[in-house]
């Protein structure tokens, strides 16, 4: 789902059409989409997180015909799709060409209401998390359930077998769980870095060790100063997040990481228990035995937690939550999900074994 522009143009003013893009100040994107994709040009604007996206145009060919299109993303905020307005209007006066939206011919995009700021720097790394979340809970049901030998070898080696492809898939999926955590923190440490008066990043920039590779790619230009200053910091451990948030912006996560769960635990055990099975297992080849159940478990108690820091973000600085909370919380509904899934991958695969 998305916002689509199109303009159909004659295969002679393909380049005029490049040129009018390149003035806008559009750089040249390498991927193509499809095989029917001539070109394609993004712009983004990097302006206190207005922008999320920017907003594509290139041209294609199909049945002989040429066409400028133009996309948004359904995420996208009101200033990406300004732009693509903006940027449509250009090429059809210049062209002196009607142009088609979702919204019919001539008719530009709505734009809502617009925000911009920390607002929005908080919001964009956990409008991410839905996505992470949801394809890495949709793998679980493609992972065959264990049949009744495995069952017999699984309780007499405790689990610990080469057999077990629940637990192996499941150890798998501990360490992209991580990656998605490091991500989200990372990301959002540094939207808030941008946000902040430039008197209180120099402090926080004297007061971190960057690494050495880092201050050579940020001389290169391949990095901000910003994406600099996060190489001081770890973020592959919970007690180091912990503790980077309260050393540069006074923000106490523990307030949230150390209430109780319903397994005995702390939220601050649940996490810490993740990251060091993500460590051990990367570095150290160490197989931890994992169920289905435990892991959804886990999850779903970290799902919880990231929306209460969400909204303790926002509370912070006293902006409003516009980003949904994430919604797989229960982890009763979410295995019956898995169940249901795992049940229809599985006779379609019998289906397919049938044929």
């Amino acid at each position: 789902m998305g916002f689509d522009s199109s303009i159909e143009i004659n295969k002679e003013e393909i380049k005029e059409v490049e040129d009018l893009l390149v003035n806008l100040g559009f750089k040249k994107v390498l991927d193509k989409r499809n095989a029917f994709q001539l070109f394609s040009y993004r712009k983004y604007i990097d302006d206190n997180f207005k922008y999320k996206e920017g907003t594509l145009f290139g041209v294609s060919t199909a049945y002989k015909k040429y066409y400028i299109w133009g996309r948004n993303w359904a995420s996208c905020t009101s200033f990406d799709l300004d732009l693509h307005n903006d940027t449509l209007l250009y090429l059809s006066n210049e062209l002196k060409r009607d142009f088609t939206t979702d919204n019919g011919v001539n008719k530009l995009f709505e734009i809502n209401d617009t925000t911009q700021g920390i607002e929005n720097g908080l919001a964009f790394p956990f409008e991410k998390l839905h996505n992470q979340f949801t394809e890495m809970l949709y793998f679980i049901p493609c992972v065959k359930p264990l049949d009744e030998s495995q069952k017999r070898l699984n309780k007499l080696f405790g689990g610990l077998t080469i057999f077990n492809q629940e637990s192996f898939s499941v150890n798998l999926l501990s360490i992209y769980l991580v990656s998605i955590l490091e991500t989200y923190f990372r990301d959002t440490f540094i939207n808030i870095l941008k946000s902040i008066n430039n008197i209180d990043f120099v402090q926080i920039e004297r007061n971190t060790s960057i690494p050495s590779y880092a201050k050579k790619l940020y001389k290169n230009g391949e990095i901000d100063k910003y994406q600099k200053v996060s190489t001081g910091y770890s973020f592959q451990n919970i007690t180091s997040i912990i503790n980077t948030f309260k050393k540069c912006f006074n923000i106490d996560l523990d307030l949230i990481l150390n209430k109780n769960t319903y397994l005995k635990k702390t939220r601050l055990d649940v996490f810490d228990y993740i990251f060091k099975t993500r460590h051990e297992n990367v570095h150290y080849l160490n197989y931890t035995y994992f169920t289905e159940v435990d892991f959804v478990k886990y999850t779903t108690i970290i799902i919880k937690t990231l929306n209460e820091i969400y909204a303790y973000f926002c509370k912070y600085y006293n902006v409003h939550r516009i980003e949904s909370y994430l919604y797989d919380t229960s982890y009763k509904k979410t295995l019956d999900k898995i169940n249901k899934y795992r049940t229809i991958f599985h006779n379609k695969e019998n289906d397919k074994t049938l044929i």
